[in-house]
């Protein structure tokens, strides 16, 4: 799972304090939507028909038949249980009704995106790759409605690739990308949005803009050929600004880096070398988290003239509160670069050069 969005906002039950005096002013002042604190909730609205839905992925070649599934409106269900909160559960046809039961609740978890019924091999009657990369105009504009219902409105989006977001992701303030979590995957939504555990995860693709930025798309050709300036590669090529980069994903609080440094190179007797590369993460928040230490290499590429960025490694590590360790990162290549780039996404203004050679 990979969160997007993690923005402050002045929720009503926000301001309810646990304590009295300084507490109270700090208390009250905006953070950030998740991890939801059941300590100032007392309700919750899940909306939505997907939460209620059994939605682990495609019925083509890759589908599995797990002995049960926790859908995501069980896994919530539980979870607000646990901590005493009133869950209560609309499946987002009626909007009016959504609408009503969100202005009703302390927060909203939003549940929207993409099934077999969208995406994937199940074509016989209906399904194949989707026509478009937004959600349908029902969930868009319910998510509008809800969000202006309730400023504390989580959006948390199923399916199998990008969306497009660009109309409503600055009306909600917090975003998770949940894909298609598994058997497991209601309790594994639930644990991250109270903030048992933490997200890691980090995208795989690129969300573009608009599909304007994308290049040509034919559903339905029997071939098309794209080279290797596609994805984030083609972004940075063409000079697009993508919504969420290759790369990319949010935890509950910032880790810090220090300067990366070269621990080795050694070259290999069947042609090329590894390289290591090595930085500390510090964490200097009071709860764990995750980082995704990404290595970049700078290659030409297709007709492009000015070199591009590639990912040639990376390495997740999970760091403990208040704490540093040193995440290493190898790299193989076949000749050694003058530098490669440490960075936490595709986005070239994140990145920390490593000088490898000198010529």
């Amino acid at each position: 799972m990979v969160l997007l969005r993690n923005e402050p906002t002045q929720a009503p039950w926000q301001a309810r304090p646990s304590s009295s005096g300084q507490e109270i002013a700090r208390e009250s002042a905006p953070e950030p939507l998740l991890p939801l604190n059941p300590g100032r909730l007392n309700s919750l609205a899940v909306i939505g028909w997907l939460a209620s839905e059994q939605n682990i992925g495609d019925l083509g070649s890759s589908q599995v038949h797990p002995p049960s599934v926790v859908t995501l409106l069980q896994g919530l269900t539980s979870a607000g249980s646990e901590h005493g909160l009133d869950v209560r559960y609309h499946d987002g046809v009626d909007q009016s009704g959504a609408v009503a039961l969100a202005r009703d609740c302390d927060a909203v978890v939003l549940v929207a995106g993409s099934s077999y019924r969208d995406e994937g091999e199940w074509i016989i009657r209906a399904g194949g790759d989707r026509s478009t990369l937004r959600l349908i105009q029902h969930d868009e504009q319910l998510i509008e409605a809800v969000a202006s219902a309730n400023r504390a409105t989580a959006v948390v989006l199923m399916g199998g690739s990008a969306f497009v977001t660009d109309t409503w992701h600055d009306h909600v303030p917090a975003l998770l990308m949940a894909w298609y979590p598994g058997m497991e995957g209601g309790h594994a939504v639930a644990d991250l949005l109270f903030g048992v555990s933490s997200p890691t995860g980090r995208l795989p693709c690129t969300w573009p803009a608009s599909k304007n930025t994308l290049p040509p798309f034919r559903r339905f050709a029997r071939s098309i050929e794209y080279g290797p300036l596609h994805g984030y590669r083609f972004m940075e090529a063409s000079n697009q600004v993508p919504a969420f980069p290759f790369g990319y994903g949010l935890g509950f609080h910032p880790l810090s880096w220090s300067d990366p440094v070269l621990e080795s190179v050694t070259e290999q007797t069947a042609g090329g070398f590894t390289v290591q590369l090595a930085v500390t993460v510090t964490n200097n928040a009071t709860r764990p988290g995750g980082e995704v230490v990404q290595a970049y290499l700078a290659q030409s590429l297709g007709s492009c003239e000015d070199p591009l960025l590639t990912l040639v490694g990376f390495t997740k590590a999970l760091v403990e509160a208040e704490s540093s360790t040193k995440v290493s990162v190898s790299v193989q290549v076949d000749e050694l670069p003058e530098i490669i780039y440490l960075g936490e996404n595709s986005d070239p203004g994140s990145h920390l050069a490593v000088k490898i050679r000198s010529d």
